[in-house]
């Protein structure tokens, strides 16, 4: 039947009924060619052929039986604990984004012990219990000191379990505690051992080999989601200091080259002066204030039209400027800081090395439920010149925080006409439904 790509037949009560009822037959059959006289051998089988082929048939089958349901059990604890694996993997995955802190681990004992059944949880870092839930914690309290199996634990780096009988459990709190054995697994992430999962049964109760399994493959799956976290954390990290370093660079050689229009303009225009420096106010205000990852569109565009308005100011009627943006895309979300170092590009690596006037524009509108933003200008060089210096502070950093922060096909594509057009164009899909 395996030969046949058939095993489950194999394990059917009634194959190994009638496979026995014909090795029983075969029996008889042989006993009455073999045995001598033959008369003595044809009243043997008579007397034991029925009993020995009914009973044997039926014990195969019900042996079968046994086996087949031994197999199913052992599928369906398989399956029961490979969702509780998953449930436990789904409900701490945002709590565990936070990191591993005083203030996450109450719930995160809560939900392992609701899932495992186990009599108490314990959460602990390397010198303190962080959290306690279950038969107990009217003497186990946050706060306390490490009993003494969680530092062999930690120092060892390996599972410790007291099951009660082979190797005691003692509380060195109370002889009146009703724990009776325990599970203590180090938490490690990136090769350091951060704290302790320790998994309680009462001493009336056994605990089960799978609550052991589960536990020690639950350390490890929160281990992953925590070294997922902290990896999270230092990307985030890294873009924003990214971004601290654009500010930082900008910033100062912004400001000078404003002063100096300004103050040029100052002779001859007092109010266009005066005007200037409110849009100077206004841009390094927003620079300050906002959010460090999210902006509306609204906000992006008054903090480019200061910009604009000192650039203007510094190019004359070489520069200007159009803006076309459809109304309903003003509370679109996307990362701080986008537009102004992209229109930025435009200006310094194009329309100024142009020797007529050059145009910057501008263009946001739908596509579906894309948001489309296209910053434009007609030199077509910025391309062309920095192709291969995409990670640089300006297109680079914007192009990290986009797919940083909105995640899915949202992203950044450049076109260039050579000394007719440059195109940076900024696709968020599903747009509409954020903004």
């Amino acid at each position: 039947l395996v030969r046949r790509s058939e095993p489950e037949r194999a394990l059917s009560p009634s194959t190994a009924f009638f496979t026995m009822m014909v090795a029983e037959a075969l029996q008889m059959t042989i006993i009455l060619l073999v045995a001598r006289p033959y008369q003595d051998a044809l009243q043997l089988v008579k007397v034991i052929a029925f009993p020995m082929i009914a009973a044997n048939s039926a014990g195969a089958a019900l042996f079968m039986s046994i086996l087949r349901d031994r197999r199913n059990l052992y599928d369906q604890v398989g399956a029961a604990s490979t969702e509780r694996a998953l449930r436990i993997a789904r409900r701490t995955l945002g709590l565990l984004a936070k990191g591993y802190s005083q203030e996450a681990a109450p719930e995160l004992a809560k939900i392992i012990q609701e899932e495992t059944g186990v009599g108490a949880v314990a959460i602990t870092d390397t010198q303190t219990v962080l959290a306690f839930v279950g038969i107990g914690s009217d003497h186990h309290h946050p706060g306390m000191g490490l009993a003494p199996e969680c530092h062999r634990a930690i120092t060892h780096r390996d599972v410790l379990f007291l099951d009660g009988v082979h190797e005691p459990y003692r509380c060195s709190h109370t002889d009146q505690c009703k724990l009776g054995s325990v599970l203590v697994i180090p938490l490690q992430v990136d090769g350091e051992v951060i704290g302790t999962i320790k998994l309680f049964e009462p001493a009336h109760k056994r605990f089960l080999s799978i609550n052991r399994t589960l536990g020690e493959g639950l350390a490890e799956l929160l281990a992953t989601q925590l070294l997922r976290a902290r990896y999270q954390e230092q990307k985030n990290l890294l873009v924003l200091a990214e971004l601290k370093l654009a500010h930082a660079q900008i910033n100062p050689h912004f400001l000078f080259n404003s002063l100096t229009t300004i103050q040029a303009i100052m002779r001859r225009d007092a109010n266009r002066a005066r005007e200037l420096l409110n849009h100077l106010s206004t841009f390094f205000r927003m620079n300050l204030k906002r959010s460090p990852e999210f902006s509306t569109l609204q906000e992006e565009l008054i903090h480019v039209n200061s910009y604009l308005e000192i650039e203007k100011a510094r190019f004359e009627e070489r520069l200007s400027v159009e803006i076309d943006v459809d109304p309903s895309m003003l509370q679109v979300k996307l990362p701080t800081f986008t537009l102004q170092p992209l229109l930025e590009n435009a200006i310094k690596h194009g329309i100024s090395d142009k020797l007529e006037p050059g145009t910057a524009r501008i263009h946001a509108f739908w596509e579906g439920s894309t948001a489309r933003i296209d910053v434009e200008d007609d030199a077509g060089s910025y391309f062309e010149r920095n192709e291969k210096k995409t990670d640089g502070l300006g297109l680079g950093i914007v192009e990290k925080r986009i797919r940083n922060l909105l995640k899915g096909d949202s992203g950044i594509t450049v076109a260039c006409d050579p000394h007719e057009l440059t195109r940076v164009t900024i696709r968020i899909p599903g747009a509409e439904a954020r903004s």
